[in-house]
């Protein structure tokens, strides 16, 4: 199931999980609270889907439970940005040629766009 990205629903899918795995390792969330060095009632909160946990937290729930980070967030599914319509093809033609190119291709073309550019407006 995707979700879209909201701190509700970011607080939900934390929740969720931490608590899968403080229950499967069998420890109390006191005593899980100490392991991680947190105080408890932070990781309570952050437990109960109150509170969003900070990047500190997150990483050392996934060292604890030897999980990535990624795995936190594989059910978030963040919103595509639009793409606008090419309004000038020319444009993108050179723009996909740039892109093509290795970084001193796209110098020296840049550079010679520029001269161009120049030699054309005099």
């Amino acid at each position: 199931m995707s979700l879209y990205l909201n701190d509700e629903n970011l607080k939900q899918i934390i929740s969720k999980k931490l608590e899968m795995l403080r229950k499967q390792s069998g420890l109390t969330m006191e005593r899980t609270a100490h392991d991680l060095e947190m105080d408890t009632s932070e990781y309570f909160r952050i437990l109960k889907g109150q509170r969003v946990p900070l990047l500190r937290s997150m990483i050392r729930f996934s060292r604890k439970y030897h999980v990535s980070m990624d795995w936190w967030f594989e059910d978030i599914k963040l919103p595509q940005k639009q793409i606008e319509p090419v309004k000038n093809p020319l444009e993108y033609q050179v723009f996909k040629i740039l892109k093509g190119l290795d970084a001193r291709g796209r110098k020296i073309a840049l550079a010679t766009l520029k001269a161009l550019t120049k030699n054309l407006k005099s």
